[in-house]
């Protein structure tokens, strides 16, 4: 049943990781664009290895799982946070 669930979870993360990359391509401003990516890829990644965890059913894998969400739901709004500050720096001159 775990196996299930995984695999599961790896489809519909794959399937918002799909969404995140026909945003980037699909709309035109800055903003969108990594609105798109950040909301989508993020959970998008956090399903795939979520469902990794749960397929693997290892105590160690699991634990590394966590943390690796935990760090990609730190760090995905603040580069994207970045990523604004600078283009709007470089267009304000």
């Amino acid at each position: 049943m775990l196996a299930f669930i995984g695999s599961l979870c790896i489809f519909l993360g794959a399937l918002f990781v799909l969404i995140a990359s026909i945003g980037l391509y699909r709309f035109q401003d800055l903003y969108l664009k990594m609105h798109a990516a950040t909301k989508s890829g993020t959970l998008g990644s956090g399903l795939v290895l979520l469902g990794v965890a749960l397929y693997a059913g290892d105590i160690h894998i699991i634990t590394e799982v966590i943390l690796l969400i935990l760090f990609i739901g730190i760090t995905n709004p603040i580069s994207a946070h970045i990523i604004a500050k600078t283009y709007l720096n470089l267009n304000s001159k």
